[in-house]
């Protein structure tokens, strides 16, 4: 994720969802205060309390990468490497392999890719740093980077400005052909021949989602049919599996999603990202489920989603506040981690569910 806020405020209308199909018939999803215990887990399930921790990274005041391992074992990337062990933050040594010189104080704009606490990638506009003992980072540069996601650090996707996506094997990064010149922002998946990248292109608002199958690249039809009518762009893109089942969802003023193979279907009008003066909070989406999913955007805000209802939070949510943006988030079982800045200091909040 680059320096500022990767989520924009729009000023067009999304389409509103149509009607779920189970409501056109009585049924026990369609009103959840017909079963109280029902009602009572789905609140349990959007119960998060947030911990706010503004200015208490030494020296540190835009931080950009996030990865959440454990409620005590949370990694921020800002100018320099953090962790966070639930009660204080403290620098990791970053040493750049080959000129043996410290990262510290040189990582401003880095998104994290993590499988474990010492095998993690950094990547921002013009490197992708990688570690296999969370200390000496390889340092490669196939190109423009704006975020990077793989199945293991020997299988990674990496894309970045003008549609460029490359593949590293383990040993070496190889362009692939991405069939657009739009910019390239996000990119998620869920195994080699399922992942998806996002983007827009900055001068004319229209907008890039495209899918690769295990063989090529192929612009998806939500960003075909859309086009520049797709309120703000898509900013970010998260995919998820289970037991066989993909689930992909993508945004901006928007948020789309689909199951397996079906239509796509608009979440707008749900989210509660409309303000008062017309415009729509940009969003974008991370979880951990298809049920347990939040959207997050700039000025605090933070929505999830429990399977039946969103909810935003907002004790966290300050829209008259012009200096407050998320810039990356992190989701694992009950904790969840988003990160920016809010009024030029470093802003971190985790928020906590009870099991």
């Amino acid at each position: 994720m680059l320096a500022g806020s990767i989520f924009t405020s729009c000023k067009k209308d999304p389409v509103s969802p149509k009607p779920c199909d189970t409501c056109t018939k009585p049924c026990d999803t369609c009103n959840i205060n017909q079963d109280s215990l029902t009602h009572i887990r789905d609140s349990v399930a959007h119960a998060f309390v947030w911990a706010e921790y503004i200015n208490k990274i030494p020296g540190e005041t835009n931080p950009t990468g996030v990865w959440l391992f454990s409620p005590n074992d949370i990694m921020i990337c800002g100018n320099s490497l953090w962790h966070f062990d639930g009660t204080s933050f403290q620098m990791i040594d970053a040493i750049r392999n080959g000129s043996n010189t410290s990262l510290n104080f040189a990582l401003n704009g880095c998104s994290i890719f993590a499988f474990s606490q010492t095998d993690f990638w950094l990547v921002d506009g013009g490197s992708a740093l990688h570690t296999t003992d969370g200390h000496h980072f390889d340092d490669f540069r196939p190109g423009s980077d704006n975020a990077c996601w793989g199945t293991s650090s020997n299988y990674i996707f990496i894309v970045g400005k003008g549609g460029s996506i490359y593949h590293f094997n383990g040993s070496r990064f190889d362009t692939m052909t991405s069939n657009t010149v739009k910019d390239l922002r996000s990119v998620w998946g869920t195994s080699s021949s399922d992942v998806w990248a996002c983007g827009y292109n900055t001068s004319t608002g229209e907008t890039i989602l495209t899918h690769y199958d295990g063989q090529s690249w192929q612009e998806d039809n939500l960003s075909l049919t859309k086009g520049i009518n797709a309120t703000g762009g898509f900013n970010g893109v998260w995919a998820f599996d289970s037991a066989g089942h993909h689930f992909v969802a993508t945004s901006g003023g928007i948020l789309a999603h689909k199951m397996d193979n079906g239509g796509w279907k608009s979440d707008s009008g749900l989210i509660p990202n409309k303000e008062s003066d017309g415009s729509f909070i940009g969003i974008g989406p991370r979880g951990g489920t298809t049920t347990d999913y939040f959207v997050i955007g700039p000025w605090g805000f933070v929505a999830h989603w429990n399977g039946k209802t969103w909810k935003q939070y907002t004790t966290l949510f300050d829209y008259s506040n012009n200096d407050y943006y998320s810039s990356g988030f992190s989701m694992l079982g009950n904790t969840a981690c988003v990160i920016g800045v809010k009024n030029g200091q470093c802003w971190v909040a985790v928020g906590t569910r009870k099991p």
